[in-house]
């Protein structure tokens, strides 16, 4: 069965499939958009760098951890606990535009990375729970086209939007 075809035929599939293009999307959204909001706050190219680094180092020291922790507890709440919870931190991070308070970046990004750290790995598991083996191959081809997609897509609109002016003395100096 071809991607198209496991994407119609397959509901629960269909629905995995289409929560993580969400969620990659939002991630790739996040990440340009909060370097964009990093360097406005602070004009410190190294605390973008920082701020990426709160939000990567849980993957690093976490991610080990990870896959066996998920294989305890049902693929879908953990999926939807960690996507809830990280959505939470994501507009969280809009307290550091309004206070303009560079260390809510700092904090917020750490606690965005750690919770996001089991999502991977239950999607990744929760694959094989919804479809056939037969299904298996088309599943992660699947998975790895919209991936590279979403990436480009995500990080373009986070772009596009970390770009629009945010108060005046921006707008009349563009």
């Amino acid at each position: 069965m071809n991607s198209t075809q496991l994407l119609r035929s397959n509901r629960n599939y269909r629905n995995l499939w289409l929560a993580s293009v969400g969620s990659q999307f939002g991630n790739w959204f996040n990440e340009v958009a909060l370097a964009q909001v990093t360097l406005t706050l602070t004009h410190l190219p190294a605390a973008m760098g920082f701020v990426l680094l709160c939000r990567s180092l849980p993957f690093v020291i976490l991610g080990p951890l990870a896959g066996p922790f998920v294989d305890r507890f049902p693929k879908k709440r953990t999926l939807m606990m960690s996507d809830f919870v990280r959505t939470f931190f994501a507009l969280a991070l809009i307290l550091s535009v309004l206070f303009h308070a560079s260390w809510i970046l700092y904090v917020d990004s750490a606690l965005l990375g750690i919770s996001g750290v089991l999502f991977g790995p239950a999607r990744s598991a929760a694959i094989p729970l919804v479809v056939s083996k037969d299904d298996l191959a088309a599943a992660n081809g699947l998975e790895s086209q919209a991936s590279g997609l979403i990436q480009v897509i995500g990080a373009a609109a986070g772009g596009v939007v970390a770009c629009i002016p945010h108060n005046k003395s921006e707008k009349t100096a563009a």
